[in-house]
């Protein structure tokens, strides 16, 4: 059985994750369209307003965990995939304010053990919990790369962008008319911009990515431009 739903747009299952694969990065996830619940078995109650319970603390190896996903994800029951988790705050607003739940984030791998609920436009898995790579492990869990293609030819590089910072964590973000979007999590070592995580989606796509680059001085500059705005 295949876990996937129709784009609100054109209508179609279309999944563009994965398109990246080959390019230097060691992880390939889902981001915003994967939600974590606090439930373990069921799915949550919602409150009067229609809110449900975030999961507010990373997952831990081998426990299960319900999550809520929608368009653009794609997967078969059984399937292992990664996603990124981020606290609630983080995952509901963004991290540009809550920098400080970079360091509680992960890259997650999953396996779907079975379907709680299913439409056409969201479903309610059950899945458990196979690997997890904290960011702030990421120069001991991955090898470390050089920046051998500019990472501004693999997205979108877009004006309306910004950066924020938190301790030797900095956020960049991107986007257009939100219709398409990116953004990067680098992290200074001894003032050296290491790449640690990438995200960009569009219609059709939600996507992030967890490597260990050393990025060019001039990737980073472009980085920085959005601070001079």
């Amino acid at each position: 059985m295949k876990i996937c739903f129709q784009c609100k747009v054109c209508g179609s299952q279309e999944c563009r994750n994965g398109d990246k694969e080959i390019n230097g990065f060691d992880i390939i996830g889902y981001e915003v369209c994967v939600e974590w619940s606090e439930s373990l078995n069921s799915i949550p109650e919602k409150n009067e307003n229609g809110w449900w319970m975030r999961l507010d603390k990373m997952p831990s190896l081998s426990e299960n965990r319900v999550i809520h996903v929608q368009q653009p994800f794609n997967e078969d029951i059984g399937a292992l995939f990664w996603t990124l988790y981020a606290p609630a705050l983080s995952s509901l607003n963004g991290y540009e304010e809550y920098m400080e739940e970079i360091e509680s984030s992960a890259f997650v791998k999953c396996k779907i053990e079975s379907v709680l609920f299913s439409n056409d436009i969201e479903a309610w898995l059950k899945v458990s919990i196979n690997e997890v790579k904290p960011l702030t492990e990421f120069s001991n869990l991955l090898p470390q790369r050089q920046e051998e293609i500019s990472i501004w030819s693999l997205i979108y590089d877009l004006e309306n962008d910004y950066i924020a910072r938190y301790k030797d964590w900095i956020y960049y973000s991107g986007q257009a008319q939100g219709d398409l979007g990116n953004w990067l999590i680098i992290k200074m070592i001894e003032q050296k911009p290491y790449l640690v995580a990438l995200g960009e989606w569009t219609f059709h796509q939600d996507a992030a990515y967890m490597c260990n680059m050393l990025l060019s001085d001039k990737s980073y500059a472009r980085v920085l431009q959005a601070e001079e705005i």
